[in-house]
């Protein structure tokens, strides 16, 4: 635990070098433990170093693969390569491990926004909002997803609906973004 929170800081603080040693010498002395090697491969990603990162990341999952945040994980990593199915496997195998991950559900949701997917999202982006009703940016991906499906007056209301969060939460360029989609969605 000790390490974990120790490495937690070090990723924090950008030095990732030191958390790097600390979490591999840690590794050796505890082999198991899914949460130490889940920091070690992100130490090596936040360093720039994707291709260990990610062989640490499918290393653990074959260690602890009921853990959903390798999965996450991977999934970020694949999508940050422009690997959507591989990542849209990796999130959808977290969710299926723990089904109210509303990061792996919306992780899904933009996949599916980019794949022109938009019934899937509709469906997607409702699920995140059953979870945490007051997202702005699941308001306005489902927005974008019902738009996608030429549901225009749906998709007025979410959009609004996003809007008032944004500016709830003094969020100017979430305001500007809704509006700019309502402007598109009236013409």
């Amino acid at each position: 635990e000790a390490y974990n929170v120790i490495s937690v800081g070090l990723i924090r603080l950008g030095r990732y070098q030191e958390a790097i040693q600390l979490l591999e010498n840690t590794v050796r002395r505890f082999p198991n433990n899914s949460d130490l090697q889940l920091q070690l491969a992100v130490a090596y990603i936040n360093r720039g170093d994707l291709k260990t990162g990610r062989n640490i990341l499918h290393q653990t999952a074959k260690v602890d693969p009921r853990n959903p945040q390798i999965y996450l994980k991977i999934g970020q990593i694949m999508q940050e390569q422009e690997d959507l199915e591989g990542a849209l496997q990796a999130y959808e195998k977290a969710v299926s491990l723990n089904s109210n991950s509303v990061e792996a559900q919306a992780r899904i949701g933009e996949i599916l926004l980019v794949q022109e997917k938009y019934m899937m999202a509709v469906v997607i982006y409702r699920r995140v909002l059953e979870l945490i009703p007051q997202n702005p940016g699941a308001y306005y991906n489902l927005g974008l997803a019902l738009k996608g499906r030429n549901r225009r007056k749906e998709a007025i209301k979410v959009v609004k609906k996003a809007r008032k969060l944004y500016l709830s939460l003094d969020d100017i360029q979430g305001v500007q973004q809704a509006e700019a989609l309502l402007e598109q969605l009236k013409k």
